[in-house]
């Protein structure tokens, strides 16, 4: 980092120094100079990684639909809308997903495994194959595979973009069409980040069942199989429907995808519609809705309810009651609910 340049002795006399001394003089003078490059470079490399945030875009709001399902796929474009996502267990039906969306005039994004082994390349090769508009990319191995392919991609919320210079730095080296917002981030987080980067930028799901944890473990094959892997489980996943009752009795949704890993879903639906109209203000113009086990028809209710809530039809506080009363459990504003720890760039 450094190189001695000259050392001049203005010792006068017979003076003795040991040697070790210099060289102790050489090491503090290293370490004084880093310490005062890393406070000067602290600031400038700091406001060259801030993006810029520009013009906030003044059209409507767009409305993206995930479906586990083809028959939720048919049930969307019954519905009119214009652009989904696909994340099903089996990708061998990605391709008839990508044919539903095209034949009712949607754009189309295939969602990748949350996690990709070194031997999995074969899904990434599946989701190619199905000729999709894009991948909803969930680890960092999809966005070398599809990028240098030449694919759209859409990064979700595994990529865990919380602050502005992650999103620069995803931006810049996936050249991503969009970003999901990290599900870590509370009301005031998200509108911190969309003040502080171009909003253009980001996707935020404004209703899911929140995905609590995911594991490698199979809980359809250890409890209702005497098998030990996908070659002799029989795949009791495709023949029941599983939940994991919690400490307080509450039940939530297991649901097992193509590399059998296991998500727990929260048996609560999580709405930020109260939220919307102040993440619009601030130039976001992309929501997600995330559909669960909703059958055609009420993929199709669920989802106009929003495409008119987004285009200015009803108050907040009615489609939160519409939703509470055909949700199971009602629903919460989860993760969105509190304003503490927001952060100014």
């Amino acid at each position: 980092e450094f190189q001695l340049g000259l050392v001049r002795n203005l010792l006068q006399g017979e003076v003795m120094i040991p040697l070790g001394e210099l060289n102790r003089v050489r090491r503090r003078l290293v370490e004084e100079l880093k310490e005062e490059a890393v406070v000067k470079d602290g600031r400038a490399i700091l406001a060259r990684l801030m993006p810029q945030r520009g013009v906030v875009d003044e059209g409507l709001p767009e409305l993206r639909v995930l479906c586990r399902s083809l028959e939720q796929v048919v049930g969307c474009a019954r519905a009119g809308v214009g652009f989904v996502y696909c994340d099903f267990e089996d990708l061998k039906d990605y391709r008839e997903a990508v044919e539903i969306a095209r034949k009712g005039g949607m754009k189309v994004f295939l969602a990748t495994p949350r996690i990709q082994k070194p031997t999995e390349i074969g899904f990434f090769k599946l989701i190619e194959k199905a000729e999709p508009d894009g991948v909803l990319v969930r680890n960092l191995g999809g966005v070398s595979y599809f990028k240098e392919r030449g694919i759209k991609t859409v990064a979700d919320f595994s990529l865990n973009v919380a602050n502005p210079v992650s999103a620069a730095l995803l931006m810049r080296h996936g050249e991503f069409e969009n970003l999901t917002v990290s599900y870590d981030l509370n009301e005031g987080q998200v509108s911190g980040l969309l003040a502080s980067a171009p909003p253009e930028w980001f996707e935020l799901t404004v209703h899911q069942h929140m995905p609590m944890f995911h594991m490698e473990h199979c809980a359809f094959c250890t409890f209702l199989s005497d098998g030990t892997s996908i070659k002799n489980c029989g795949k009791p996943c495709d023949q029941h429907d599983v939940q994991l009752r919690d400490r307080v009795g509450q039940l939530h949704i297991l649901k097992a995808d193509v590399g059998c890993r296991n998500t727990l879903f929260n048996g609560r639906a999580q709405t930020g519609a109260a939220s919307v109209d102040e993440f619009v203000s601030l130039g976001l113009r992309k929501f997600r809705v995330e559909l669960l086990e909703e059958d055609a028809k009420q993929a199709a209710r669920l989802v106009g309810w929003y495409q008119n809530f987004l285009n200015g039809e009803g108050e907040a506080q009615d489609l939160v009651r519409k939703l509470g009363a055909i949700e199971r459990l009602g629903v919460t504003k989860g993760t969105l609910e509190q304003r503490r720890g927001e952060v100014h760039y």
